[in-house]
Parts: C-alpha cells; sequence; structure tokens
C-alpha cells in the first residue's frame, strides 16, 4: 500500500499522462534532479513523522490537543524547511527554484498547507487502516492464546501427577481419620471447578483468582513433612478489581516442580500484594537439580505471551536465575468492576 501511494505521489502523472495523452513522458534524468531529490525526502518526512511519532504517542492515546499541536508544527515546518531549501538555497546553488518568479508568500503558503496537509491526512488514513489491522490481529491472536492458555495449563500446569497426588495426600488424610480431609477435597473440587468452568471468562474477580491461589497452594502442602518450608503471605484488598483468569498460577506452580521442598532453611518464598490497582507478585526458591519435571518452559512462555497481548505497556515481568536461585517479579496494573 506505501509502495502504491508513493508511486502515486512520485511517478503516476508523469506515466500515465504519456500513455494516454500527447504529452511526452520525462526522462529518468527527471526523476533525479535537485528538486525531485528534494521531493523524495521532504514528502516522506512529513508523512512518517506523522505515522510514527505523533499519531502512536498522541493520537492513540487520545491525546488530542497535543496531536493537533503536533499536526500545526509538522505544517508549518513543512512549508519553511520547502521554501528554505528549494526556493532560497537551491536558487543560491543551483540558479533554480520549484516556484514561478513573481510567487508571492501568501500564494506559497496557501498552496502548500494544500501539499503538507494532504500529507498530513493520508498518513492518519493510513495510520488507522494500520492499527484496525493490528487490533484485528491481536484479537485473534488473543482469542488463540487464551485456548492455547487454557490447554497448556491443563497439560503443563496442573498434570496429573499433580492430581494424583493430592488424591493420594487426600485418600492418606481419610485412611487417618484427619480433620483435614473433608476441606481438601472441597479446595480440589473448587480448583478443578474453577479451572474447567470459571477460566472460560476473559476477566475474573481478583478474589476468585486469589482464592484459587490459596487452594493450590494449601493442596499442595499436604504432601509436605514441614509447613515452614513455604513462606506465603498476601497484603492488599481485592474487592474491586478484576484480572485475567490462571494469569499467576504458572509462576507459583513452577516453584513446586522445581524448587527444594520440605527444607525450612530454604523455603519457598510467595509474596502478593495489592495496592489500588496494582498487583505484585515476587516469588524465590531455591533450584532443585535433581527435578524430574521439564515442563515448566512450555507454561512461562504460555504465560509471558498472554500478558504480552492482554497487559501491553500495562506489566512488568523481571526472572532472574543464578546457580542455586530462581526469582520472579510480576506487576500488574489491574482494572476495576
Amino acid at each position: 500500500m506505501h509502495a502504491i501511494f508513493w508511486f502515486y505521489v512520485f511517478a503516476w502523472h508523469n506515466i500515465i499522462g504519456s500513455l494516454f495523452t500527447s504529452e511526452k513522458s520525462h526522462g529518468l534524468s527527471y526523476y533525479f534532479d535537485a528538486l525531485s531529490i528534494s521531493h523524495y525526502i521532504l514528502f516522506p518526512s512529513v508523512f512518517y513523522f506523522n505515522y510514527f511519532f505523533i499519531l502512536p504517542r498522541f493520537y492513540k492515546k487520545n491525546k488530542i490537543l497535543k496531536a493537533w499541536i503536533g499536526w500545526v508544527l509538522l505544517l508549518l515546518s513543512f512549508i519553511a524547511l520547502r521554501y528554505l531549501i528549494q526556493e532560497v538555497l537551491f536558487f543560491k546553488w543551483f540558479g533554480i527554484k520549484n516556484y514561478f518568479e513573481g510567487t508571492t508568500i501568501g500564494y506559497y503558503i496557501y498552496d502548500n498547507i494544500y501539499y503538507g496537509g494532504l500529507l498530513i491526512i493520508m498518513s492518519i488514513l493510513f495510520w488507522i487502516l494500520d492499527d484496525n489491522i493490528k487490533s484485528q490481529k491481536e484479537k485473534y491472536l488473543l482469542l488463540e492464546e487464551k485456548k492455547t492458555a487454557q490447554l497448556a495449563f491443563l497439560k503443563n500446569q496442573v498434570n496429573p501427577h499433580f492430581i494424583f497426588n493430592t488424591l493420594n495426600n487426600i485418600y492418606s488424610l481419610v485412611s487417618s481419620k484427619s480433620d483435614k480431609a473433608l476441606p481438601s477435597i472441597e479446595k480440589l473440587s473448587h480448583l478443578m471447578r474453577y479451572m474447567y468452568k470459571d477460566s472460560d471468562a476473559e476477566q475474573v474477580s481478583l478474589q476468585r483468582e486469589i482464592e484459587y491461589i490459596n487452594s493450590f497452594i494449601e493442596l499442595q502442602t499436604i504432601r509436605l513433612s514441614n509447613k515452614d518450608s513455604i513462606h506465603y503471605s498476601f497484603e492488599g484488598n481485592i474487592t474491586q478489581q478484576t484480572i485475567a483468569p490462571l494469569l499467576l498460577i504458572p509462576f507459583i506452580e513452577n516453584m513446586f516442580k522445581h524448587g527444594i521442598l520440605n527444607n525450612p532453611d530454604k523455603p519457598l518464598q510467595i509474596k502478593i500484594n495489592v495496592q489500588e490497582n496494582k498487583l505484585t507478585l515476587s516469588t524465590s526458591n531455591c533450584i532443585n537439580n535433581n527435578s524430574k519435571d521439564n515442563s515448566s518452559g512450555i507454561g512461562l512462555n504460555n504465560v509471558k505471551r498472554r500478558l504480552e497481548l492482554l497487559y501491553p505497556d500495562q506489566h512488568i515481568l523481571q526472572l532472574q536465575q543464578d546457580e542455586n536461585m530462581y526469582h520472579c517479579n510480576l506487576q500488574i496494573n489491574l482494572s476495576k468492576q
């Protein structure tokens, strides 16, 4: 589209005019003289300065007044630069001008408002079209990523080993007539219901997501002989915020897959903090080099992509790994219900 547009601007009238009228086509020298080269630089400069700077920085962010100021300044700069280069410098260097002798400043400004304004308008139209195409692609990718995330979660996050281990642990609680058996069964039921049913929504309440994480952690700790090997803390108010479902759990589940368990001297650290609409998840764990589960990479790559699509410019993810420790820090700007 861009190539066709610039071909039309610079060459269409000359080539087509020579084919269908008695006018003679200009030679190649016409396209490489000083005036033509200056057009090749000035016209696209106006077009793409608006396209890559003013529109995404101001118009897209709904800063309309700043966008209008930018367009006016860009138009005035185009007129001033074109006059300086083609009417002053070229006349001084080469003895040529683009406009006839006697052209008034008023007419020059009026004429170039048309050319500069047309470039800005065409740039806006091209950008809006391109932005709409990108938005449609992102919506499509978002739907596909959501499906992929759910499948990856079932396949890699809550895998059969977790379910079987949890059921075995609950069986042991039932056999020993522990008071924790029924609450554990209820937590597993809520977890599976959330995973299979509630996670179909684009957004869920943050409170539901935190309850899901709590149940997940509690079920994981059933099999631990020392409860001090996990330090989990939560702070904040979660009554009004929403979040994309199943977005936090891959980072927590990854700790249980690859962290050292049952060691109070090297506990798994999980901290969730919510301040107004900002959520922070921090985790750290010692790496278990003897872990046999190598499936975490798919889940983490998946959730990174979901964050990019769901929270563009609204999240910060920092993952750090050294010889013995793995750290995760995730910050998300949430939406209100």
